[in-house]
C-alpha cells in the first residue's frame, strides 16, 4: 500500500507539471511616463510687484512604474538641460530694451527607461530688474592715506554690486561737483581711476583718466575740476537696460593750484618740532632764492588719516610732476 500511495503522488505531480507552458502569456505594458510637478503652475506679477532677475525655482517628479533618475529644465523655449538637481538658482537677463519680462521656466522628469514627461511643468516668472549699487571707500591702511588737500592728481576707488549679476553692468558715470552737468563714462570692469589736471593756467580744469593701474593716460578727459577750491566727485554705476543707481559722493578735498616750479616737502615725523624745522628751512629759502615755492606736508596726519600725502606712488609722482625742483626735509633718513 506505501508504495501504490507514492505512485498515485508521482501521477499527480507529473500531470501538473505537463500543465505548465514555458514562457509567460500575455503581452507586457507599455512604460507609464513620469510626471513633474513644480513649485506652482503659474505666478502673476505686475508694475513694481515683481521678482528681481534672481530667481529659486524648485521642482520634483514622480513615477508610477519605476523611479526618476533626472530632469531637464529650460528657459524661454530654448535647449533642453539636463540636471539631477530638483531647485536652482537662476540668473535671468532681461533683453536691453525693458527693465521688466517675463520669462517662461519648463521642466520635465526622466524616468529609468528614458522616458520624458510628455506635458512639462511650466512656470511663468514676472522679472524686474535690479539697479546697481556703487560706493567709494578707502583701503583699510593705518594711518589712511586720504588727503584732505592735494595737488591737482587724485585717485578714487569704490565698489559696485547688482543682484543682477556683475556681468549686468554696462558703465559707471563720474563727473567734478556737479549730478545734473556732463558725465564721463568709464568701463564696467573699472574700480579706481587716477585723475590729473591738464591745464593749470585759470581756476577750473580739464583732467587725464588713468583707468586702474595703468600708467598712460585714457582717450578720454573729464572736466570741471576746480583749482584752490573744495570739489568731490560724484560716481552713480549704470546697468544694461540703463538702470541707474544712486549716486555716491566722494570725500570733500580741496585741490591747490601750484603757484610755482618748486615743491617744498616737510617730511618730517615729530609733530613738536615740525613747525620750527620748516620755518628754518622756509626762511633760508625764500632769502636764498628770492622766489616763491608750495609746500607738501608728507607726515602731517589729522583723525588717523594723511592730511595731504597721496594713497599710492604712482599718484605721488604725478603731484611731484606739477614742479620741476624738489626740497626735501626730514627728520628720519
Amino acid at each position: 500500500m506505501k508504495h501504490t500511495g507514492l505512485f498515485l503522488i508521482f501521477v499527480v505531480a507529473a500531470a501538473i507539471l505537463a500543465g505548465c507552458k514555458k514562457d509567460f502569456e500575455g503581452a507586457a505594458k507599455d512604460n507609464l511616463a513620469p510626471e513633474t510637478h513644480a513649485v506652482t503652475d503659474t505666478i502673476i506679477r505686475v508694475g513694481n510687484d515683481r521678482f528681481p532677475s534672481q530667481v529659486q525655482i524648485q521642482w520634483w517628479g514622480s513615477d508610477p512604474d519605476g523611479y526618476i533618475t533626472g530632469y531637464e529644465v529650460r528657459i524661454n523655449g530654448g535647449t533642453w538641460e539636463i540636471t539631477t538637481k530638483q531647485d536652482s538658482l537662476f540668473t535671468l537677463i532681461i533683453p536691453g530694451t525693458s527693465d521688466t519680462f517675463d520669462f517662461e521656466f519648463e521642466v520635465r522628469a526622466i524616468d529609468n527607461k528614458g522616458s520624458r514627461d510628455e506635458s512639462p511643468a511650466r512656470l511663468f516668472y514676472p522679472v524686474r530688474n535690479t539697479a546697481p549699487s556703487v560706493n567709494f571707500y578707502v583701503p583699510t591702511t593705518t594711518p589712511s592715506r586720504n588727503p584732505d588737500r592735494s595737488f591737482p592728481a587724485l585717485r578714487f576707488q569704490w565698489q559696485a554690486n547688482d543682484l543682477d549679476g556683475i556681468s549686468s553692468l554696462d558703465s559707471f558715470e563720474i563727473s567734478w561737483n556737479d549730478t545734473a552737468g556732463t558725465f564721463t563714462k568709464l568701463p564696467p570692469g573699472i574700480r579706481d581711476v587716477l585723475l590729473v589736471g591738464t591745464n593749470l593756467a585759470g581756476t577750473v580744469t580739464d583732467c587725464d583718466i588713468y583707468l586702474g593701474s595703468s600708467q598712460t593716460p585714457w582717450g578720454r578727459k573729464i572736466p570741471g575740476l576746480k583749482l584752490n577750491d573744495s570739489n568731490v566727485l560724484y560716481i552713480r554705476a549704470v546697468d544694461k537696460v540703463q538702470a541707474k543707481s544712486g549716486f555716491a559722493v566722494s570725500k570733500k578735498v580741496f585741490v591747490r593750484k601750484p603757484q610755482s616750479d618748486i615743491l617744498v616737502v616737510n617730511a618730517v615725523e615729530s609733530q613738536f618740532t615740525r613747525a620750527s624745522i620748516q620755518s628754518f628751512y622756509t626762511t633760508s629759502l625764500a632769502a636764498a632764492t628770492s622766489k616763491s615755492f608750495d609746500i607738501l606736508m608728507a607726515t602731517e596726519i589729522a583723525l588717523n588719516n594723511y592730511t595731504e600725502l597721496s594713497p599710492d606712488p604712482f599718484t605721488q609722482a604725478q603731484v611731484f610732476g606739477f614742479f620741476s625742483r624738489i626740497f626735501w626735509f626730514s627728520d628720519n633718513t
